[in-house]
């Protein structure tokens, strides 16, 4: 069994996961984009459909520069777009444990949401109340920017009891978004010290190798998939909101 939001994050991560692997077969095919002696970077390049790649060099260093930042430009979007998919996947089981009727002083504790009638009576239905009131109590989580503290928080919330090695497991991933947006991908001391085991130092970039996306890939999934569990173990979700 999994939850409607399991599987809107799965089906995500899927798409993403396939461009990842795609840029991966152009990176080990470039040298075979261009003909021998070929006087341009690709043979398809046009000089008015690609006016950059054409005024390239021909050369397999060239070919090979070029998709390497293809393959990290593709896995930054990949790493930023994880964490949005985990934020949309824990608002939506926020609102799937309204439906269920979880405790409200449980739900919203010291993240308090204020609200007047113009604002309700413009949600219009009973669900569109559930999804105003999901989102605010994730967007006041959000507020204290830590995703540490987020998760722990939305753990507590729901009473799932997640094993914090799990958590701890995704959060240099999740955490490598905050890098990439708002530091170029540059990491700071907060975050090396942090994530040791990433073996970086003040002023390095993040390597968003393949073999880093994997792994985050793999670990932000894993967490999902445990908080899921733990969501329907613990009867935190309704029925209408789980599939087989």
């Amino acid at each position: 069994m999994k939850t409607k939001a399991l599987v809107r994050f799965l089906n995500r991560m899927a798409h993403y996961s396939a461009d990842v692997e795609l840029v991966d077969v152009f990176a080990r095919s470039v040298t075979k984009l261009a003909t021998t002696n070929s006087q341009k970077i690709f043979d398809k390049v046009a000089p008015d459909r690609h006016p950059t790649l054409f005024k390239r060099k021909s050369s397999d260093a060239s070919r090979k520069l070029a998709i390497a930042h293809l393959k990290s430009t593709i896995g930054s979007a990949h790493i930023k777009d994880l964490y949005e998919d985990v934020s949309m996947y824990l608002n939506d089981l926020l609102a799937a444990a309204i439906r269920h009727g979880i405790d409200p002083a449980r739900l919203v504790g010291e993240h308090d949401v204020k609200t007047d009638a113009n604002t309700l009576l413009r949600l219009g239905s009973w669900d569109g109340v559930v999804q105003y009131v999901a989102r605010s109590v994730f967007r006041k989580l959000e507020d204290e920017r830590s995703t540490k503290a987020l998760l722990r928080k939305m753990d507590a919330k729901l009473g799932l009891g997640v094993d914090a090695a799990i958590i701890d497991a995704a959060l240099p991933y999740l955490d490598a978004r905050h890098v990439l947006v708002h530091d170029d991908g540059v990491v700071d001391e907060d975050y090396v010290r942090q994530y040791p085991q990433l073996r970086l130092s003040p002023g390095d970039s993040l390597a968003i190798s393949h073999s880093f996306v994997t792994t985050a890939r793999t670990a932000i999934a894993a967490l999902v998939q445990e908080v899921d569990a733990k969501a329907i173990a613990r009867s935190v979700v309704g029925s209408h909101d789980v599939q087989p």
